[in-house]
């Protein structure tokens, strides 16, 4: 790793527990279950104590674990058995912060190998275990309904569910954090309500937005304690520091992701004026990363001038 001139955050600054380095540190330790336990319970929309024993963590953090010595996504896999699920359900939390234009192929990747991992020769497929996918975004997988909270099943052409054994849920985090005070905001129910703000809680970078949030979800207080002791021990390590703010390889890697995806379209599509309008997004968010006009004309096929006039440069 390249030396990074800075290795102390600002004031009031954290590293957020949406960048993976930070969530593997948080919750695949099978030495400290409580802040999995807790993510679990938000998730299923349980309280703690039906989570709390009941859970076992796929793939834990090792303990000669070293920061940056591996590149890896941040999935956490957890099998959920309790005596009234006899066939368990088993949740892949995934946290990822960039645009990718494979992002429901890769879900039914993992989810079709999980929904099988388990199933012996000779056993009924009454046995297979449900799986559940989790997708903590800063992206709307629907750019057209724009849910914060988005449920996939598989279905026919009039909605009804072939099975309720494979579910995928995608949340957008970074519109949860622009929501985090507004008074206003309704939710369905406590469960809805509480994942808001575990939500903020994962995205925001200022401590005290992240204290907030944890305030307003109902848990024990010793657990929040430990989540906060937790974050805070990683705030104070140079070496995750320096590799939070290193974002050359995490930025080219977005940008080849916005990249391919304006391509893929472009390829599918031609450049017309509605697909412009439906490219507009994906254009500032380039633009708004400090990518060069000349790049996303490159890759988006169209002029200089549709460019600047979509980002607002005269």
């Amino acid at each position: 790793m390249k030396e990074n001139k800075r290795t102390k955050l600002a004031p009031g600054e954290k590293i957020p527990l949406s960048f993976d380095e930070a969530a593997r540190i948080m919750f695949t330790n099978p030495n400290r279950m409580e802040p999995l336990n807790f993510l679990v319970s938000l998730i299923l929309g349980i309280s703690y104590k039906e989570v709390e024993g009941n859970i076992e963590l796929v793939n834990p953090r090792q303990n000669n674990y070293q920061i940056g010595k591996k590149k890896t996504e941040s999935d956490i896999i957890v099998n959920f058995n309790t005596n009234t699920n006899k066939v368990g359900l088993i949740i892949e939390i995934n946290i990822r912060d960039s645009l990718y234009e494979t992002i429901m192929n890769r879900n039914l990747f993992y989810m079709n190998r999980l929904f099988t991992s388990k199933l012996k020769s000779g056993e009924d497929y009454e046995e297979l275990e449900k799986v559940l996918l989790v997708n903590f975004n800063n992206f709307y997988t629907d750019n057209i309904r724009q849910d914060i909270f988005d449920y996939y099943y598989i279905q026919n052409k009039y909605g009804h569910i072939l099975t309720e054994k494979q579910e995928i849920l995608c949340i957008n985090i970074e519109e949860c954090f622009k929501l985090l005070y507004d008074n206003d905001m309704k939710f369905r129910n406590s469960y809805e309500r509480d994942l808001f703000y575990l939500s903020c809680a994962l995205e925001t970078k200022k401590q005290k937005d992240f204290e907030y949030a944890l305030s307003k979800i109902e848990i024990d207080k010793s657990v929040k304690e430990m989540i906060m002791e937790v974050s805070e021990d990683m705030n104070n390590q140079d070496e995750l520091v320096s590799l939070f703010y290193d974002k050359d390889e995490e930025e080219q890697r977005i940008r080849n992701g916005i990249m391919k995806e304006i391509k893929r379209k472009a390829h599918a599509d031609g450049i017309t004026e509605g697909i412009l309008q439906n490219k507009k997004e994906m254009i500032m968010k380039m633009y708004n990363k400090g990518y060069d006009i000349s790049d996303i004309v490159d890759v988006s096929g169209i002029t200089i001038d549709e460019v600047k006039n979509i980002v607002g440069i005269k």
